[in-house]
């Protein structure tokens, strides 16, 4: 869910394939601002930006570690995507495969993007995922309070609510619901390892 890329750990580890490319970079275009994406192993940047002071304190549940014990898990079925506008890092969208085609969505965008930057991040990031990507269903896990995700993700992601997992989030020692979106690759879109 939603907790894993706090705590450094996926939610289940998929098969490594030979077919999946260790790095990956593209740019799409949203009017005259350019959004690039790019896959990274550079583990201390992914480390700094998930322990940013603002976006630590939202990932993670009452048994997220305090963000100078956090750990970034290495392991290679873990896309770090980093997100970019006109050069300048707007966030990592961590993917966690639960099997070789399903994958669990993560956001960490940085704080000067929320607003406009993030909207175009959003809008851009699932193109980019069908096209570069192994990936043919994208699911997301939000806890119930986090109210901005649970707008974000169908208006700017495309995402759609498919179900709630009921009591499944323990944040200040309030079990809470976690919220289910996923999107399906459409047939047409074909993967390329370019």
């Amino acid at each position: 869910g939603w907790t894993s890329a706090a705590r450094g750990t996926p939610a289940a580890p998929a098969a490594r394939s030979a077919i999946m490319p260790t790095s990956d970079t593209a740019t799409r275009r949203h009017g005259d601002a350019a959004i690039r994406f790019e896959r990274t192993t550079d583990y201390d940047l992914v480390g700094a930006t998930l322990t940013h002071p603002q976006l630590y304190p939202r990932m993670g549940d009452d048994a997220t570690p305090p963000a100078s014990e956090f750990i970034v898990n290495r392991h290679p079925d873990i896309w770090w995507v980093l997100a970019y506008d006109a050069g300048e890092l707007a966030g990592l969208i961590p993917l966690f495969p639960e099997n070789h085609i399903c994958w669990d969505l993560h956001l960490a965008l940085l704080p000067h993007t929320w607003g406009s930057v993030a909207h175009r991040v959003g809008r851009e990031f699932i193109p980019w995922l069908w096209a570069r990507t192994p990936c043919r269903r994208l699911v997301a896990h939000v806890p119930a309070w986090n109210k901005k995700v649970l707008g974000f993700l169908p208006r700017y992601m495309g995402m759609t609510r498919y179900g709630v997992n009921e009591t499944s989030f323990l944040l200040g020692g309030i079990l809470q619901d976690r919220i289910d979106f996923g999107i399906s690759k459409p047939k047409e879109i074909q993967w390329t390892s370019n």
